[in-house]
């Protein structure tokens, strides 16, 4: 009788302990899937550890050429939230664009109107209408007012999804805006007293809205220069020339690709007895895996480009 009465406790305990290491409602972290390392960015930086992110596009990677697989479009449909580039840039997100559960960042902002006399953009009141056809628009986060409002985007559907962790989620963006606030009003404050700033472009030039939010002019090879594209010998010594014409001291370069205009052009004014140094002016498009591992943001590359922005100017 003593080890039926031990058996029944042992068989209880055990199914006290299977049911308690079940997954709860209150315990379920919000699943969000993300097209991009802006959307990942945004995700992480807002959401912390309260939520699980996956990206799924690769690491290190082309966005322009990704294409999703069967098992990332069930990732998308089974996640809380995604949050996505806009269906002009990735064409695949049509069919999930306008589920609940979608959100479309280029969708998610009004353009901060510009001040020609002293652009520090933050509390501006005036909008200007964004075309989606314009270049500018395409790559619309890489303008800091812009990612400012993606931020608050972001958290407010957060805050949908999950209203429990409202506080956390409005205190993390409400950081990281403050963040990138700062280094916009810096770098506004810096720009503001350059003459004609001009740096010189060897790659595929994304940074129209950023160019046209801090008046900086960016020579660049070619606006449909594509990262993958030849580039004619017309282009590169037209470009050469303009370098220095200009006394430039630096090219600029692209992130995750093979520098190899820059390098080209660096080695023909070799030749000429004329040095430059190669830096990289980041888009924002993607990070390297190692990048990703570090924990590298949108407000640490918007750092380096302002670093090595002034680097160029001040030779």
């Amino acid at each position: 009788m003593k080890q039926k009465i031990v058996a029944i406790l042992v068989l209880g305990l055990l199914l006290s302990g299977c049911t308690t290491s079940k997954p709860t409602q209150s315990n379920h972290k919000v699943q969000v899937v993300v097209s991009s390392f802006i959307g990942y960015d945004l995700a992480t930086n807002i959401g912390k550890d309260i939520i699980d992110v996956k990206n799924i596009t690769p690491w290190g990677s082309e966005l322009h050429n990704f294409e999703p697989t069967a098992k990332d479009m069930v990732q998308i449909d089974e996640a809380d939230l995604f949050i996505f580039l806009s269906e002009e840039l990735e064409t695949w997100t049509s069919s999930s664009a306008h589920k609940k559960q979608s959100l479309d960042l280029s969708e998610s902002f009004t353009l901060v109107e510009h001040d020609d006399e002293n652009d520090q953009g933050v509390g501006h009141v005036h909008v200007a209408k964004h075309d989606h056809e314009d270049h500018a628009s395409l790559h619309f986060w890489v303008d800091p007012t812009t990612y400012m409002q993606l931020i608050d985007a972001v958290c407010e559907r957060l805050v949908e999804v999950d209203k429990e962790h409202q506080s956390a989620y409005e205190a993390n963006a409400k950081a990281y805006k403050d963040e990138i606030a700062s280094l916009h009003q810096e770098f506004s404050n810096y720009i503001y007293k350059q003459e004609d700033p001009t740096i010189f472009f060897a790659g595929h030039n994304a940074m129209d809205a950023f160019s046209s939010r801090y008046h900086i002019n960016i020579v660049s090879l070619s606006e449909q220069f594509k990262p993958d594209a030849d580039v004619t010998a017309k282009q590169l010594e037209t470009l050469k020339e303009a370098i220095v014409e200009y006394q430039a001291k630096d090219v600029f370069t692209e992130e995750l690709v093979e520098p190899r205009v820059a390098t080209l052009i660096k080695e023909t004014l070799q030749q000429e007895h004329y040095e430059i140094e190669i830096l990289e002016l980041h888009g924002y498009h993607n990070i390297s895996k190692e990048q990703a591992q570090k924990g590298v943001t949108y407000a640490d590359l918007f750092k380096q480009n302002i670093e090595n922005i002034k680097q160029a100017l001040s030779n």
